[in-house]
């Protein structure tokens, strides 16, 4: 029986990744799909590459060797197809993005990847930072974008590194007849414009007047930076905006910030990568770079 490259790519996932489950999530397949390919493979060589008793099921002895050589032959593929004058085989990448960070980072990142790796397929998901720290451990995403409280570092777990910090702040119509306040709670009965339920400052705004015998009124709950800036210049109700995004608006000059000398919500910014990455790392890499650009431009860069 004949060798099928896609099988021997299979293999690969596998033994890089860990498990079926994270091989199946890296190439997109299911993991039913991996096991046929696996077992073909099986099939064609005449022996046992798992050993399916091991949870989750590890590389035999003779898998290794198999997977080693199936590295050369992956490799030799590529070398053909540039001897040959064809493109290499396309590179899938997954970026997950937390949702507190993605309109300030989306565009710059997309753009500069799509520059200088034009034959990196880009798969962008955005989500709660929570769950991308979980999918990246999982094999679901090869890098995250993510917010961590500035004086907490990542699990040690993890892999990255610290691109920047974002300050939020208060924010109101220009015409708001709030200035500067001594305390959070003098915002008690005011409606405001948040991320919906499960961001962490609007949990903690809501614990902080809880304190105090009052609750968050909410005026209205969406995601998104320029749409709550929008509805905020409206007079719609009071925002939680990164100070950053507030200068850098088309509504800016609609907007003020409400100083509170007792509230301070810094987050740092961090891109956490997945192990083993073989080529994406130098796309990784880029990622970083071009975050850290970003919030250099407002001083809250890493040094």
């Amino acid at each position: 029986m004949s060798m099928n490259i896609e099988d021997m790519r299979a293999l690969v996932a596998v033994v890089e990744n860990g498990s079926l489950s994270q091989a199946a999530a890296k190439l997109h397949l299911t993991q039913p799909a991996i096991t046929r390919r696996l077992q073909r493979l099986e099939e064609a060589l005449g022996v046992t590459l798992l050993d399916r008793e091991q949870k989750p099921a590890r590389p035999t002895e003779q898998g290794l060797s198999v997977y080693r050589a199936c590295l050369k032959v992956l490799e030799a593929t590529e070398d053909l197809r540039t001897a040959v004058g064809q493109p290499p085989q396309a590179r899938h990448f997954r970026l997950g993005i937390s949702r507190g960070v993605v309109d300030a980072v989306l565009s710059p990142i997309v753009l500069t990847l799509k520059d200088k790796f034009p034959d990196v397929d880009l798969d962008v998901d955005t989500s709660e930072t929570l769950n991308l720290r979980s999918d990246l451990r999982q094999g679901v995403y090869d890098a995250v974008v993510v917010f961590l409280r500035e004086n907490r570092a990542p699990d040690p777990r993890e892999i990255g590194h610290y691109v920047g910090t974002e300050e939020v702040v208060f924010t109101a119509a220009h015409s708001h007849a709030l200035d500067r306040i001594n305390s959070v709670e003098e915002l008690a009965g005011e409606a405001f414009v948040m991320n919906p339920d499960g961001c962490g400052f609007r949990t903690g705004l809501e614990h902080r007047l809880m304190r105090g015998g009052d609750t968050l009124k909410v005026a209205a709950s969406i995601w998104g930076v320029p749409q709550q800036l929008s509805l905020i210049a409206e007079g719609v109700g009071l925002g939680l905006i990164p100070r950053r995004m507030i200068a850098a608006s088309a509504q800016a000059d609609r907007l003020k910030v409400i100083e509170v000398p007792d509230f301070s919500a810094r987050l740092a910014v961090w891109v956490l990568r997945a192990r083993d990455l073989g080529s994406l790392e130098e796309v990784v890499d880029e990622v970083e770079r071009t975050a850290r650009a970003v919030f250099a431009s407002s001083g809250n860069a890493s040094k």
